[in-house]
């Protein structure tokens, strides 16, 4: 039998939820399991797999599970989008007896069961359990391991993060450490984890950088430069992050605030979940500006096509984020063509360096510095003509390049 592909899908396969990470997650199984197993190599198979904090023990997915790993948005009972989707994924009081014994059944030995030649791949962050068992299990006597890191915020900024939201945090980038080689999305990303292990007397491990591939979604359909006219007549401002403190909401929209006063038209869509008490402040201040009668839409929880349509119907995005390990909603708005207003420090830049971002003189934690540049770009159609014009003609990395770059990095690391 061909060396297996045993893929984490843990927290992916159990929510609802279409984060960064889990789009990430998402993509990168459809595209090794659609290429029967292209991940490690044309033949061999991938098998997803999900953690089990009961029996200490990877197990095969329930049904559900997979649905919810292969189409998050798909029919359910009783079902429908939610600021929380996270608490969906639990219906019923016995629904978790009934996994209990799901997952006693279907235990897998995945420490045995890699084989030469084969790998546990792990592209979620994990603050559980796992935690112990690749720390007892890892290196693996046969295989290797991997893990697709992200980044290191919680540690380096906890300001913020809420008390107590993430309270192993620094045990799973201690833990990474455990893997044969860490896979981060960005240089940032990859010398903030290296400064960790350093600080904390670790011995560091192989890394090594690969940027994400677009479209996340399943919209192939890139912009032609001749759209850019009717896109900017829109007047449409698309913001796609999490409502969470160093996603900078507030100034966002505080600097809205000031220009619709100026009596400047144009209207603020926001996409992206609520994270309950860490979002508070940002969805009172969306209600008072919508009581108001500000052209203001709120989508807490949307599906790749509904995304796909958001980008289409904006004249540019902005991301005000204040600290990323990636930035991902910068890539994916250059993907559909939209000009991005954001900033140029540490990882950003790295995202924007590339073409069809406004980063000149923008400051992401000055509300004037953010309230001018949307000004820059709503009365100056040169301006974003040209903008949209380089975020058409940016190359991007796509799926089938990712898997087979991830490929001949695991291979260069048996």
């Amino acid at each position: 039998m061909p060396p297996a592909l045993f893929l984490d899908v843990s927290s992916t396969a159990r929510h609802r939820v279409q984060t960064g990470v889990q789009r990430v997650v998402r993509g990168l199984h459809g595209e090794i399991a659609n290429r029967g197993g292209a991940g490690m190599g044309d033949g061999n198979p991938v098998r997803p797999v999900g953690w089990s904090n009961s029996f200490l023990s990877y197990c095969t997915l329930r049904e559900e599970e997979y649905r919810n790993l292969v189409d998050p948005f798909g029919s359910r009972k009783k079902k429908g989008p939610s600021s929380r989707p996270d608490l969906l994924h639990n219906p019923y009081p016995w629904s978790k007896t009934f996994r209990w014994l799901f997952q006693a059944l279907h235990r897998i030995a995945v420490p045995d069961r890699v084989g030469e030649g084969g790998w546990l791949l792990v592209p979620e962050i994990f603050q559980d359990k796992r935690i112990e068992y690749f720390a007892a299990n890892l290196p693996l006597q046969r295989g290797k391991s991997a893990a697709l890191y992200y980044d290191a915020l919680a540690w380096s900024s906890p300001e913020f993060f809420l008390p107590g939201s993430n309270p192993r945090f620094t045990d799973y980038l201690a833990a990474l450490a455990r893997f044969d080689l860490v896979v981060s999305d960005s240089r940032e990303a990859e010398a903030e984890l290296i400064r960790f292990w350093e600080a904390n007397d670790i011995a560091a491990t192989r890394t090594c950088t690969l940027p994400l591939p677009m479209p996340l979604g399943n919209d192939e359909a890139r912009p032609v430069p001749g759209e850019a006219a009717a896109a900017h007549a829109r007047r449409r401002l698309l913001v796609v992050a999490t409502l969470e403190p160093r996603k900078n909401h507030l100034r966002l929209l505080e600097a809205c605030r000031l220009l619709w006063e100026q009596g400047h038209a144009f209207s603020l869509d926001l996409v992206g979940r609520s994270l309950g008490a860490g979002s508070a402040a940002v969805v009172a201040e969306i209600e008072r500006l919508r009581a108001a009668g500000r052209p203001l839409t709120w989508h807490a929880h949307i599906d790749d096509a509904g995304l796909a349509r958001a980008y289409a119907e904006s004249s540019f995005t902005v991301f005000p984020s204040l600290r990323e390990g990636f930035g991902l909603p910068i890539l994916e708005s250059l993907w559909h063509g939209r000009p991005c207003l954001c900033s140029a420090a540490g990882a950003l830049g790295e995202v924007a360096e590339g073409g069809g971002c406004l980063t000149e003189g923008i400051e992401a934690a000055n509300t004037a510095s953010l309230a001018h540049g949307i000004e820059r770009l709503l009365s100056d159609p040169a301006l974003h003509a040209r903008l949209f014009a380089e975020a058409a003609a940016r190359p991007f990395r796509r799926w089938g390049d990712y898997a087979r770059e991830l490929t001949a990095l695991l291979e260069q690391h048996r």
